[in-house]
């Protein structure tokens, strides 16, 4: 009860009108539709303490797409198998209107436990209002598409937790307003479409990263990016169309380069690849498009400049101008200056002097924001105030 007083009070001071608001103890898991009751179309706020599971989910999701349900607290409550269950917040066929497609439900914010171990598949595809949700320290496993479509999930930095070390397939697709995500170091791939169409500006890739998939950060908002070294491969797509990207960073241990890897990078103003030996650029078989786009073609206005700069290590050059696909570019550049290999580890930084502040392209910062990616005191890192 101490609970709901503070959250109603809470909501007053800052006076957001909301509707009415209930905190359940549920005995029985299972039985949250009839603890509800007349209230089930009507509730703005829920609370709930006790065991739930898969039926449970099923109520809060017709309460928030029949009903107004927009703010859920789950902190306190026995999740069944430590699990959000496939398609929690998701039912495809009462949500789809021939006319208007995928109707969303109207959630906004969830507090889950601290001990959920599992997203499954779907949980909060297409919630298109969710703006807040925290990822509990023991998360272990994220489903394919679990935040897909999530167009309102605005948490920055989203700091994946410790325990995983894979992101699935179209995780955080269409996320538009997802600027800022931290990943542990123990995450050794992403998946097709993870980030693809999302706003991400600014992510770190962990030490132990091998493989980059397949449109894994298609048309996302990146502007900076630093491959890892023991990254091997990366697949077709995967950073097409970030027409954001100035500055991408490749690492001695790339292999493989598949199609349209680097292709639509229209605002690139520098590549920097640490292999002595050119990574092996593989070619659409339909297309023939490489990774940066086609050699012999004039780029149109939204494709990989050709004339950057393309810092290789020293001894290569020629190597790299003779290459399949990297015969792109035609400003080689020699150089044992790599720039660091990546941002792993990011953590918010103790307040800094301005005149120690600067951008990812080292431009002096003056007026630097919270929650952005910033070096600071010659380390990259988060800016608080």
């Amino acid at each position: 009860m101490n609970k709901l007083i503070a959250l109603i009070f809470g909501i007053i001071s800052v006076n957001i009108a909301f509707g009415l608001c209930r905190e359940i103890t549920v005995v029985n898991a299972g039985t949250l539709s009839e603890e509800l009751g007349d209230d089930q179309l009507s509730v703005d706020t829920l609370i709930v303490n006790g065991p739930i599971n898969t039926a449970d989910f099923k109520t809060m999701w017709a309460a928030s797409f029949y009903g107004n349900l927009s703010y859920i607290d789950i902190a306190d409550a026995d999740v069944e198998n430590k699990t959000i269950p496939t398609r929690a917040f998701l039912d495809a066929s009462a949500q789809t209107d021939e006319n208007k497609g995928l109707i969303p439900i109207k959630l906004r914010k969830i507090v889950l436990p601290d001990d959920v171990e599992t997203i499954a598949f779907q949980a909060f595809y297409n919630a298109v209002y969710l703006e807040e949700i925290n990822l509990p320290q023991s998360l272990k496993n994220l489903g394919p598409t679990s935040f897909a479509n999530c167009k309102s999930l605005s948490v920055s930095p989203l700091i994946i937790p410790d325990g995983m070390t894979y992101i699935p397939g179209d995780c955080f697709h269409w996320c538009t307003s997802l600027n800022q995500v931290i990943l542990p170091p123990g995450i050794n791939m992403i998946d097709d479409c993870a980030f693809a169409d999302s706003s991400v500006k600014n992510i770190n890739l962990p030490e132990k990263l091998l493989n980059i998939s397949w449109w894994a950060f298609r048309n996302s908002g990146l502007k900076e990016i630093v491959i890892p070294e023991n990254c091997e491969y990366i697949k077709s797509g995967a950073f097409d169309k970030c027409k954001d990207m100035e500055i991408m960073v490749l690492p001695s241990t790339l292999r493989y380069l598949e199609s349209y890897t680097c292709a639509n990078l229209k605002s690139l103003k520098a590549l920097y690849s640490k292999a002595s030996k050119p990574p092996y650029c593989i070619q659409d078989a339909l297309f023939g498009e490489l990774a940066f786009g086609h050699v012999d073609s004039i780029p149109g206005e939204n494709s990989t400049p050709k004339d950057i700069p393309v810092y290789v290590p020293v001894g290569s050059a020629e190597l790299y101008r003779n290459a399949s696909g990297w015969n792109y570019f035609t400003n080689f550049i020699e150089t044992n200056d790599f720039p660091t290999s990546g941002i792993e580890g990011i953590k918010p930084d103790t307040p800094a002097t301005i005149n120690t502040i600067y951008d990812l392209s080292g431009r002096q910062v003056a007026n630097p924001i919270p929650g952005m990616v910033y070096i600071i005191n010659g380390k990259k890192a988060l800016y608080s105030l």
